[in-house]
């Protein structure tokens, strides 16, 4: 378990004493694991944003929609930096987060080694260091101007035995707002990465495995949602939902009313677990999961909401990722192939990295690996979808590769075009799980990859990574 799904467990009112347990007993490992450490040798044209951060697991770094800004939090700070001019700036104060408390003086020495906290204190003393944790930031995210971050500051009131949610909104200009409010165990299991703060600021849709919340912020209060999910269009202010009832196809205005409906397109019993809406709100993919862990497949299919044409879809793996690429109504599928095997579940046989025009398109392979799941000598390398970057283009990607002599078990970042040509991303192999550093995603329009050491948050161009020098041959390259 990494540190970024442990503390997200953590967000769950009955696992709260559970993880703090547990917390004692993998703090030496996941406390910063996926920190890199320091890369002394970042190559010459990569700027360094903001020279002396100190982060922690959730929420990640992340890029405005214009390319240009980079909200993070450090040392119990929501910070933000600007690519063209790196000045970073704190912009709210978090007293009593985890940064907050590891950036004071007396834990300095732990900074480049958090394991030393641990000897230092004792299992008892990291009791006491994680009941003084009494407010963890989440759900950090842009709004779609660019012109301020949301954020939420989750506490717990003992007294009430309440977990309490209150958003914020925090300008470039320095303004705090606060959006909301919330007391509520049910609704704080969903705020975090996904939340959704309506284009006119007045709704905040919160959305998980469950039928999704509108939480009205003119009155900081919920409001009736009569719908199993909710996507925002990401060029308008328009909604496409499941109505609840009638289980229809629809797409809302920006208060939530009905303006059309496509009919009933998902077999009994069954729903959008995903709902993607391609940004020239044309055309609809939707996947729902056939079983009930992990491993399970999924089914779905696509439509175009103007001429009405179908196609089902089906996949092995319900972690596979589906995305529009903004072309129109090309999408491209990133995940593994797998076959019933002997017992419960599939196992793996392949991978796919593919692009389609359309629901009906034979598909572009950027990568394409099949094995025989008995086979132990094949080398099984390919990209960890886990942890995968796009750029706003969907031309470039950076993900994970095993390394190619385990142990130690991890992975190397790599840089790869629409084409397929691989580059490792330039610094040495630090031993670290993530290496050379962490990457953060795509800046610039697709020009720079934002990445961050144990220390330093830096922009890398990629004219800087996709040399000869970094050029990796791909034994499965299509020819």
């Amino acid at each position: 378990m990494t540190n970024r799904s442990f503390w997200r467990c953590a967000q769950n009112r009955k696992l709260k004493k559970m993880c703090l347990a547990l917390s004692m007993l993998v703090i030496t490992v996941c406390l910063f694991v996926s920190f890199a450490r320091s890369a002394d040798d970042l190559p010459a044209e990569a700027k360094v944003l903001d020279p002396d951060i100190l982060f922690y697991s959730d929420p990640n770094p992340i890029v405005a929609p214009d390319g240009k800004w980079i909200a993070y939090i450090s040392k119990g700070f929501v910070c933000v930096c600007n690519i063209d001019d790196p000045h970073p700036r704190q912009l709210v104060e978090v007293p009593h987060s985890r940064t907050h408390l590891l950036a004071q003086p007396e834990y300095a020495d732990a900074r480049d080694d958090p394991r030393i906290l641990w000897q230092r204190l004792g299992r008892e003393g990291m009791e006491q260091f994680e009941k003084s944790v009494t407010q963890t930031i989440v759900g950090l995210q842009w709004t779609r101007e660019g012109d301020a971050v949301v954020f939420g500051l989750n506490s717990f009131d003992a007294e009430k035995k309440e977990l309490i949610c209150e958003v914020k909104l925090a300008s470039l200009k320095g303004k705090i707002t606060t959006l909301a409010h919330i007391r509520d165990g049910g609704v704080y299991t969903h705020l975090g990465g996904m939340s959704m703060l309506s284009r006119d600021r007045k709704f905040i849709v919160l959305s998980g495995y469950v039928r999704p919340l509108i939480w009205d912020l003119t009155t900081d209060k919920p409001r009736a949602t009569p719908f199993m999910n909710l996507t925002p269009s990401t060029t308008g202010d328009r909604w496409l939902g499941v109505e609840k009832d009638t289980r229809q196809l629809v797409v809302t205005d920006a208060s939530f009313q009905i303006i059309k409906r496509f009919g009933n397109l998902f077999p009994p019993r069954r729903t959008a677990q995903e709902l993607l809406w391609s940004p020239d709100e044309r055309y609809v993919i939707w996947k729902y999961q056939v079983g009930f862990d992990y491993y399970s497949n999924w089914e779905g299919g696509w439509i175009d909401l103007q001429t009405g044409e179908q196609e089902s879809m089906t996949g092995s793996y319900m972690a596979e990722i589906v995305r529009f690429t903004g072309r129109g109504g090309e999408f491209m599928r990133i995940g593994g192939e797998g076959k019933q095997g002997q017992m419960q579940g599939l196992v793996g046989t392949g991978f796919q990295f593919q692009f389609f025009t359309s629901g009906n398109a034979k598909p572009e392979d950027v990568w394409s690996v099949h094995f025989d799941p008995n086979d132990r000598t094949i080398k099984r390398e390919y990209p960890d979808i886990r942890f995968i970057y796009f750029s706003s283009d969907y031309k470039s990607f950076v993900f994970g590769l095993p390394r190619p002599n385990q142990p130690p078990a991890g992975e190397i970042f790599h840089l790869m075009d629409r084409a397929g040509h691989l580059w490792k991303l330039p610094g040495k192999d630090n031993g670290e799980y993530f290496s050379p550093y962490e990457v953060v995603g795509f800046a610039d329009n697709g020009k720079s990859i934002i990445a961050h050491d144990i220390r330093r948050l830096f922009a890398i161009p990629i004219s800087a990574v996709m040399s000869d020098a970094n050029a990796v041959k791909r034994s499965d390259k299509l020819e």
